[in-house]
């Protein structure tokens, strides 16, 4: 069984954000995995994007110890 859910909000013409939730489970070789996070983009002119990233990312298999990481991107988009 997997899904996820996100949500774009538009703050403003040139702003905007997203919050998202993810999880998969496999019965037969017993893997669960989770990602959310959330984000912020602004359109600094119209050939550039930057965006930052705040999220986290877990891992809880069978047979293995768990794994929990945080992060925090940073981004940038040139569109030309």
């Amino acid at each position: 069984m997997a899904y996820a859910i996100a949500y774009r909000h538009l703050w403003t013409p040139k702003l905007r954000s997203s919050v998202f939730y993810g999880s998969a489970l496999t019965d037969v070789l017993e893997r669960k995995r989770s990602h959310f996070g959330v984000n912020l983009i602004t359109s600094y002119n119209e050939y550039l994007d930057l965006g930052v990233e705040l999220g986290n990312f877990s891992v809880d298999d069978e047979g293995m110890q768990s794994i929990d990481s945080n992060y925090l991107q940073f981004s940038a988009k040139l569109k030309f």
